[in-house]
């Protein structure tokens, strides 16, 4: 309950992935910190992750803004979109996971219990739909064995922990993906990949402008 410890703390900040994303189906005084006084409430690197605001959702953003003490963002897409909506310069500033360095990361990584043998790997991270053909071509002709961190047919909760994620592209001769932090840690860990613009699932707005920047 937020409201109980609004004034224990001189501030509250939310940031990163896709906090303010307007397509969501969400109570967004959560997002924007509505239940602390103005003065108290600060975004690092929030994400809106989307090219428009939707029409009916407009004035819940502009008086979210408007209430917030400091703003940074994610994306110089979004910075231009607050600064469309409400004439307010924000700054741009890197993700969170770039602030920590590599090194930072290999020491709670982890190779997974069920990654048998020393094969060189090829990890693939996708949220919307996976270029099979593509993936399974390139992995035949570089001798890869294909490892897709979001396989339901192979793993039992439909994820890996966290620390063996990072293990899964830290060592991967190739990472393929649509994600953000597929492509923020592939360059954190120096590992060759491919980006590409999210498709299916509900994807009805361009996602990719986080990656852009």
């Amino acid at each position: 309950d937020f409201a109980k410890v609004a004034d224990e703390y001189d501030y509250f900040v939310v940031g990163s992935d896709q906090v303010w994303n307007p397509n969501g189906d969400i109570d967004f005084s959560y997002p924007f910190l509505k239940f602390s006084s103005p003065s108290k409430r600060i975004s690092y690197a929030a994400s809106i992750a989307s090219p428009e605001i939707p029409v009916k959702k407009k004035d819940i953003f502009i008086e979210g803004i408007n209430g917030m003490k400091a703003i940074s963002v994610r994306e110089q897409a979004g910075a231009e979109l607050i600064e469309k909506l409400t004439g307010r310069k924000v700054e741009v500033v890197a993700d969170p996971t770039m602030l920590v360095a590599a090194e930072k990361w290999r020491e709670i990584a982890r190779k997974p219990s069920w990654l048998k043998g020393d094969e060189e790997i090829l990890t693939t991270y996708f949220l919307g739909k996976r270029p099979d053909e593509v993936i399974n071509r390139l992995a035949m002709e570089h001798g890869l064995k294909v490892v897709n961190i979001l396989d339901e047919h192979v793993f039992e909760h439909y994820a890996v922990a966290p620390e063996e994620w990072l293990w899964l592209i830290d060592n991967a001769r190739l990472m393929y993906t649509d994600s953000f932090h597929g492509t923020v840690f592939s360059i954190l860990f120096r590992r060759p990949f491919v980006v590409t613009e999210r498709i299916g699932d509900g994807c009805v707005n361009k996602m990719t402008s986080r990656i852009d920047t």
